[in-house]
């Protein structure tokens, strides 16, 4: 009898054993999966947020992409430790409200920009849409807080304005803008989607703190990345004008030696054809490259209205076939 019974509790127990086997098998698939999924969902959300382009992409098949190819993963901690050793900037001023009719002196109240006329011309003050601005109608402007202020107060032609309070080259495609000829979206999307004859860039002031062969680098990318959405494009980057010299004491980095750099390293940039070089450093700015004290209240951004004088160079230039 105890030999019956012994093997009867052996023989369930064996049973047991292998009719477990193929729940414990499921359950560790699901945990996996699981797993896999949680964290992409997590990855696929920071190399959105660093990187972009992984919006729709399976959060589960995120981690075995990278598995296969991980240079966006690199990228994206790149880009990580970089905001991470970003210097301190000085206090970004509150983005300005689009007034419904932006203020527009009669006449100028300080002394002009050298090589600047007196009289701005209509196209440029907004006093009339004409001719002179129709080269800019198939135009897009890409820019931080200074291209902001140029967005709101002294718009070109139908130009396009991609613009965004802190844009640095290092993230100009992962931030999304509005204008008033399109709704809110990122810079691939609107590319995409629209055709552009002239791309003009200012870019600079916000990453100046960085090493040169980051900023450089990343600079080039974006560049790169323009010509492929825009192959028939014409690209102008616009050189850094200074800050004040309050300011530029308050950081080495903001320094006009510094700016100069910044300046020649981005010329370089250019090869003379489809991407061009525009020299805006000695705009609002006195001998030494400080920015007078006259034109701003912060010492990074001119004020309101003298945006004008900034349209007003562009015009010049290329009405001077630069």
């Amino acid at each position: 009898m105890r030999t019956s019974s012994h093997e009867e509790i052996k023989t369930k127990t064996e049973r047991t054993g292998r009719a477990g086997h193929p729940a414990g098998l499921c359950l560790l698939l699901v945990a996996t999966s699981l797993a896999a999924t949680v964290t992409g969902l997590v990855l696929k959300a920071q190399l959105q947020k660093y990187v972009g382009g992984w919006e729709d992409r399976l959060a589960i098949a995120v981690p075995f992409m990278l598995l296969h190819d991980n240079t966006d993963l690199r990228r994206m901690e790149q880009a990580k430790q970089r905001s991470q050793d970003e210097p301190k900037q000085p206090e970004q001023p509150v983005e300005p409200e689009k007034p419904a009719e932006p203020e527009q002196p009669t006449e100028p109240e300080k002394p002009q920009v050298p090589g600047v006329p007196t009289e701005l011309p209509d196209a440029v003050t907004g006093a009339k849409y004409g001719e002179d601005e129709s080269f800019f109608d198939d135009a897009l402007f890409i820019g931080d807080s200074r291209m902001v202020s140029s967005a709101y107060y002294a718009r070109l032609g139908k130009a396009d304005y991609f613009t965004d309070v802190g844009m640095n080259v290092f993230q100009m495609f992962s931030v999304t803008a509005s204008d008033d000829n399109f709704d809110a979206t990122d810079l691939t999307t609107l590319l995409q989607n629209r055709t552009y004859k002239k791309i003009f860039i200012m870019l600079g002031i916000n990453e100046c703190g960085y090493p040169m062969s980051s900023l450089l680098s990343a600079y080039q990318e974006d560049i790169d990345t323009l010509k492929r959405l825009q192959p028939d494009a014409t690209i102008y980057l616009l050189k850094v004008y200074g800050v004040s010299r309050s300011v530029a004491e308050s950081a080495s980095y903001f320094s006009p030696q510094r700016l100069q750099e910044v300046n020649d390293g981005i010329a370089g940039l250019a090869d003379g054809k489809k991407v061009r070089c525009l020299d805006a450093s000695p705009l609002y700015c006195d001998d030494e490259g400080y920015m007078k004290e006259e034109y701003t209240s912060d010492g990074v951004h001119p004020y309101a209205k003298d945006a004008a004088l900034f349209a007003q160079w562009l015009c010049q230039q290329i009405s001077g076939g630069r």
